[in-house]
């Protein structure tokens, strides 16, 4: 029996590492432990550090604009107020999202000093139809532009799928990242 119980543990362990293994997409989240308390909820986008690498296999897709949306989305759900405005805010959020054919994982270390690390075991989901994409959300203190909080996501960007398809998958990334912010800021505060 106890024999068993080994084995049993064993393949469990060994199918996580699997399943871990076939990973959509790689995350890394950094925060600034000198940061504990925001002087406030409120949020507004940097002017400075917005950055999205159009790319024409996507169609047409307004990545910009449902990106800013889903962050918005995100935010406001667990507390946290839009400014349009940097000068109300106690925050300000920056942003790159790009193939890697526009920003590769050297670029990308170098710029932003991570590597979220995502390796594509599929050697299927190569060439036109797929490519590696990047998604980094910097926030960060809106008086001093001091760091709070970077996270990035990996994975693949897939071109030739619909519309609603492409935003739950943009979604889907906006969620699983501020969701690390979240865990260690809290619902606005």
């Amino acid at each position: 029996m106890l024999k068993f119980i080994y084995l049993l543990t064993f393949s469990l362990l060994i199918a996580q590492f699997a399943a871990a293994e076939q990973s959509p997409y790689a995350v890394i989240s950094v925060s600034n432990p000198e940061i504990k308390v925001l002087s406030s909820n409120i949020f507004s986008w940097s002017d400075k550090s917005r950055y999205v690498y159009e790319d024409e296999r996507l169609g047409g897709f307004p990545l910009k604009d449902k990106f800013q949306q889903d962050i918005k989305n995100k935010l406001t759900e667990n507390d946290y107020v839009f400014s349009d405005s940097e000068d109300n805010a106690s925050m300000v959020i920056g942003y790159v999202i790009a193939l890697e054919s526009s920003l590769n994982d050297m670029d990308i270390n170098s710029l932003y000093g991570i590597n979220p690390g995502y390796i594509n075991k599929d050697k299927s989901k190569l060439g036109n139809r797929y490519e590696k994409g990047t998604i980094i959300i910097d926030i960060l203190e809106a008086r001093t532009l001091r760091s709070i909080w970077r996270g990035a996501i990996q994975g693949m960007a897939e071109f030739g799928i619909s519309v609603k398809d492409r935003e739950a998958r943009l979604k889907s990334a906006v969620d699983t990242l501020l969701s690390e912010f979240i865990k260690i800021y809290g619902k606005g505060k």
